[in-house]
């Protein structure tokens, strides 16, 4: 018995697809596909039988699974304690970093103030009485 092949077109067709996917699933080696002459040059042909392995593979059953309220209320919490525990650790870093930040300000106005009492000092004993000015 002879193996029976379809035009890209009448595979689409019995996908329910565009002929793009067909050519894509070609493509990918998704489906297995001859090329032979055709009227317009070589033209891909699709075993029928692959085409019925394809139709199984898109009739797949979607699995619903209903969430009642409370299993749903129970994730969104759960999600959101995380969440919240995240963020708090990330507030506690921050915290700390501006801490940190704030002792060496306060170490590096300390060390100038000292440096600008020393200048002071040193211009002062430099400088003469104004009743010196004369001499």
């Amino acid at each position: 018995m002879a193996e029976e092949f379809l035009s890209i077109e009448q595979v689409a067709e019995q996908l329910g697809i565009s002929t793009a996917t067909v050519r894509r699933r070609i493509k990918k080696g998704e489906l297995e596909a001859i090329k032979r002459p055709g009227p317009y040059g070589d033209q891909y042909f699709i075993p029928s039988n692959e085409v019925t392995t394809a139709q199984e593979i898109t009739d797949v059953v979607p699995v619903v699974r209903q969430l009642n309220a409370q299993e749903l209320a129970g994730l969104i919490s759960l999600v959101i304690r995380k969440e919240n525990e995240e963020l708090h650790q990330e507030i506690k870093e921050l915290r700390q970093e501006l801490a940190n930040f704030k002792q060496e300000q306060e170490e590096k106005a300390q060390d100038r103030d000292v440096w600008i009492v020393a200048q002071l000092r040193e211009i002062t004993k430099q400088k003469k009485s104004w009743w010196q000015f004369w001499k």
